[in-house]
């Protein structure tokens, strides 16, 4: 049988200074990276409280921007 410990917090390592972390969805930050030709790509981190090294959590998004 399954059972529910805990609610709302995530477990990841660092893949640079290998620090094991404990997180929860609100210290989880969202960015946008500009490409060039109106592509922007849009992806979900977290940044190591150690080595201040971004860990992506989601893979990057790219979607286009329409100019018209």
């Amino acid at each position: 049988m399954i059972k529910v410990l805990e609610h709302g917090i995530r477990k990841i390592t660092c893949p640079h200074c290998k620090a094991k972390l404990q997180y929860e969805q609100e210290d989880i930050r969202e960015a946008i990276k500009t490409a060039i030709l109106g592509e922007d790509e849009i992806y979900k981190f977290i940044i190591c409280p150690d080595c201040e090294n971004e860990i992506i959590l989601t893979p990057i998004k790219k979607w286009v921007i329409l100019i018209d």
